[in-house]
């Protein structure tokens, strides 16, 4: 369970409200929905992308090798509408990687350096709005500089 109290001055404790709580309440409702990036589904445009074994990756294992245009990893959320998605990744370089939605380019998504391809993982939080029976995709295009992806979860 999830619960909100504080300030809430602008609504910043997403209840529909702007009054403060001085006694922790129950979020109405909390959907999230959540992908090990080994049971994404891996489209190499060239046969390299692949999983490998790292026992910081939060299943013991994540998804490498995303380094040729049009390789991508997707992501059906079949169960709630979202707008948020959290990548959990590992990048020796800062990074970027294309996010699509039902096959339509919805931004481009920027990675700092975690300074390791492998055993060091941060998450990255993207604000966009995700329907109900999206296809979600991140893909490596043109100008993208490659990323390793542990974990997707929609929020």
């Amino acid at each position: 369970m999830v619960y909100l109290w504080g300030k809430n001055y602008s609504g910043q404790l997403g209840d529909g409200t702007t009054g403060h709580k001085l006694v922790p309440a129950q979020a109405l409702k909390v959907n999230h929905t959540a992908v090990e990036a080994e049971g994404l589904e891996l489209l190499p445009s060239e046969g390299s992308i692949g999983m490998y074994e790292d026992s910081a990756a939060s299943g013991g294992r994540a998804v490498g090798y995303i380094d040729n245009y049009g390789d991508n990893l997707q992501f059906y959320n079949h169960y709630i509408p979202g707008k948020i998605i959290r990548v959990r990744y590992a990048a020796l370089n800062s990074g970027t990687m294309n996010l699509y939605i039902n096959g339509a380019y919805a931004q481009s998504v920027s990675f700092d350096s975690t300074g390791a391809w492998t055993g060091r993982y941060a998450s990255k939080l993207i604000y966009v709005p995700i329907p109900e029976s999206s296809t979600l995709k991140l893909q490596y295009d043109r100008g993208s500089v490659p990323v390793n992806i542990d974990a997707i979860e929609v929020f």
